[in-house]
């Protein structure tokens, strides 16, 4: 049987909290709510984390990848919230109304704001950064954990996971196509791997995710870097990362191996109409990439040869041809 991402057990705790969160907030004048306030934002941050690790499998998928900067971005906010009424309690203040959130609360709350808006089209959180009382503050905390639940419940919290294994998961609705070319790339990472391509944590990080239509692949230990999707029905790839010297080696194999119209822009390389099944071979090789062109210049120079970042480039495509016994699309269709 396949299992759901967030269960509806967590899902019924998320809304309980939301509800006791609503709750809280009418309490501006009422002795003595300070310390279950206090309670709130402790129990916001614990089921915040089990969401996390709930979706964290599926972080090679953009979208899911920025619901965890959000979730994380709550969880922040709650923390900074929660250390301010512990400060106010320490204060002698009682009621909730009387005490005030302090500016970094406030900043960290209209950070929550844009990224929520970002992530769902809508905004969470209206105040102002000065003089706003706690209990308007988890009122919108609390309309910014709604929003996160309304996103789960319409993207990834009801999805099924079919088949899991130590670096893929296969969704519910993905195809024999979308099966296929994820093996490609498990074949391939394994290959590289043992051929010494790869960093260990780099290693330990990769992850791809077949979906119905497309694929997502984490390609690198950095969080939020160092990953690609592929679109199989548009025949598109987005590769990401921030490092100009991979993402120029990445744009040229892509072109002379997978037969790819690629361009690269501030963020990666965009491609369209590929040969897949070359395209997932080459992105394989993005792993480590870093690493390997900077081993590259630094034997260079061990060696007096020093390599320009160039050079280091063109040595490393030369490897990865070898290692994945690719030929040039053009020799193919001719």
């Amino acid at each position: 049987m396949s299992e759901r991402i967030i269960s509806e057990k967590l899902f019924n705790r998320m809304r309980r909290l939301e509800r006791r969160g609503r709750e809280i907030a009418t309490y501006r004048n009422v002795p003595d709510y300070m310390r279950e306030a206090m309670e709130w934002t402790r129990e916001l941050r614990e089921t915040l984390s089990e969401v996390w690790e709930s979706i964290e499998d599926l972080e090679p998928i953009e979208e899911v990848a920025k619901t965890i900067s959000y979730i994380a971005q709550l969880e922040y906010a709650s923390r900074f919230l929660g250390w301010r009424l512990a400060e106010c309690q320490h204060e002698g203040i009682r009621r909730l109304g009387a005490c005030v959130i302090d500016v970094d609360t406030a900043k960290m709350m209209k950070r929550l704001d844009e990224m929520c808006e970002d992530l769902t089209g809508e905004r969470c959180a209206y105040f102002s950064i000065n003089h706003v009382p706690s209990t308007i503050c988890i009122n919108e905390l609390t309309a910014c954990f709604h929003k996160l639940i309304e996103h789960l419940e319409k993207t990834v919290g009801g999805e099924r996971v079919e088949e899991r294994g130590d670096k893929y998961m296969i969704m519910r609705g993905a195809g024999e196509k979308e099966r296929k070319l994820l093996k490609v790339w498990l074949d391939t990472i394994d290959k590289l791997w043992k051929e010494d391509f790869y960093s260990p944590e780099d290693w330990k990080s990769l992850k791809g995710i077949a979906l119905k239509g497309r694929l997502g692949l984490k390609l690198g230990f950095e969080y939020d870097r160092n990953r690609a999707q592929i679109n199989i029905e548009k025949n598109t790839i987005e590769y990401y990362d921030d490092n100009d010297a991979v993402n120029r080696e990445m744009h040229d194999l892509l072109e002379e191996y997978a037969g790819c119209t690629c361009i690269l822009s501030p963020f990666g390389v965009v491609c369209e109409k590929c040969n897949l099944e070359k395209a997932i071979k080459v992105l394989a090789g993005a792993t480590s990439c870093d690493v390997r062109l900077q081993n590259l210049r630094i034997e260079g120079i061990i060696e007096r040869r020093e390599l320009s970042e160039e050079q280091a480039i063109e040595e490393d495509k030369r490897k990865l041809v070898r290692a994945l016994e690719l030929i040039e699309e053009e020799e193919v269709i001719a």
